[in-house]
């Protein structure tokens, strides 16, 4: 299950988008003081909790702002790298499809990204063009290492 992490002052407008939200899909939707930028998923928050996270925002694609119209904040949200922007008078439907997109893009981010360790021991997987599959190094001076029964190969240093 996918987590939403939601950091809206606003407690009646939070309270209606987790609702929709958890209604609406497979998520895991957490009201927090401040989202918590080690975990995955997606952040959605308003311009207080915005103000509050470290910038520049690691991986802003994550975030679906909930603004004010005012024209300081839309700028400040550029400045971060913010995607989506939803107005907090626009339809709590509105508000979905911006989480709906930003986890689309946060999809795509992954599956664009290679993984740079192997997941099962750590140790640091080749650039791709050495690799014949994942966790395998094409060069003759790999060492292999057994890691629950399987097999990794690690270019020596």
């Amino acid at each position: 299950m996918e987590l939403i992490q939601m950091a809206i002052t606003n407690t009646s407008y939070a309270t209606a988008f987790r609702d929709l939200l958890v209604r609406n899909g497979n998520w895991e939707v957490r009201c927090v003081d401040l989202p918590d930028m080690n975990r995955d998923g997606v952040m959605v928050v308003d311009c207080d909790h915005l103000a509050r996270l470290p910038m520049p925002l690691p991986h802003p694609e994550r975030v679906v702002l909930v603004a004010r119209k005012d024209p300081l904040w839309l700028s400040r949200a550029w400045d971060a790298g913010v995607n989506s922007v939803v107005f907090d008078r626009d339809p709590l439907s509105t508000a979905v499809l911006a989480v709906m997109a930003a986890r689309l893009r946060v999809a795509k981010a992954r599956r664009n990204s290679p993984p740079h360790e192997c997941s099962a021991c750590g140790w640091p997987l080749p650039a791709p063009e050495q690799r014949k599959s994942p966790g395998v190094v094409s060069e003759p001076t790999a060492s292999r290492r057994m890691v629950s029964g399987r097999s990794h190969e690690r270019a020596d240093s």
